[in-house]
């Protein structure tokens, strides 16, 4: 296959491709292990991501925390 048709399909389908692994993985996770397992693995997969995405953006912790608190608490 031509490595530009590879990086067309990517970046056109690149969230649905990575969005099915994803449901496949959690699928298959669910039957071996179970839905309650499953959903604090999911969990920390997700919270995973987040700090990384923060890592990554070097952002302050700190200061992302008390945003999204701030504004679930203070919004009325």
């Amino acid at each position: 296959m031509d490595k530009h048709f590879l990086k067309g399909v990517w970046l056109q389908y690149g969230g649905r491709i990575v969005g099915s692994f994803i449901g496949i993985a959690l699928g298959l996770v669910y039957l071996f292990v179970g839905f309650w397992k499953m959903l604090f693995f999911a969990l920390l997969a997700g919270l995973g991501y987040f700090l990384g995405r923060q890592f990554d953006r070097k952002e302050d912790l700190k200061e992302v925390i008390d945003t999204i608190i701030l504004e679930k608490w203070m919004r009325k």
